[in-house]
């Protein structure tokens, strides 16, 4: 056990002072992933186009659903949604493995860690207003027909961009990032 040494609050200062600047690097990488060049699809069909939009308006739902305790909104919208969501996650899958090649499910994962990091980005931007805002795209989407999902999401959102194909970056040490 170390020695008391009456400076706590000398310590107390220097963890709040870490703890800032830990939260501003968080912003900072926040603020990079979702200011990357980028590049968008081309010639993309409209189911293409559908799976994008549907992708990006989940990604906002589970931002939404972790954030404002909307879980079970989040998760009957799923439910409701499921035979939906998985068609559009085929087309967006073949999408990603046709345009990437071997590196299709890596490039995706990328996107939809993009996605998300926009989304919260989103949250922090909207302050207050986010969670009654949420709360009033569930209560749309739960009165939505089930053959839907997709033209609310497309009035909904605007496609994100997509990474563009290529080198991964590297780090200073050669390895991948």
């Amino acid at each position: 056990m170390a020695p008391f040494s009456g400076n706590t609050r000398r310590r107390g200062s220097e963890a709040t002072l870490a703890a800032r600047m830990l939260s501003a690097v968080g912003a900072l990488v926040v603020v990079a992933a979702v200011s990357t060049p980028a590049q968008s699809f081309e010639n993309l069909t409209n189911a293409e186009r559908n799976a994008l939009a549907v992708r990006h308006l989940q990604s906002d739902m589970m931002v939404a659903a972790l954030s404002c305790q909307m879980r079970d909104a989040y998760n009957a919208t799923v439910q409701r949604f499921q035979a939906e969501l998985v068609a559009h996650g085929t087309v967006l899958r073949a999408l990603f493995d046709r345009t990437y090649g071997s590196a299709g499910e890596r490039e995706l994962n990328s996107y939809i860690t993009r996605l998300a990091n926009e989304s919260s980005a989103k949250r922090i931007e909207a302050g207050a207003d986010y969670c009654a805002d949420a709360s009033d795209q569930f209560a749309q989407l739960d009165l939505l027909p089930q053959t839907q999902l997709a033209a609310f999401s497309a009035s909904e959102v605007s496609i994100a961009a997509v990474p563009a194909a290529g080198p991964r970056p590297v780090s200073e040490a050669g390895l991948p990032r």
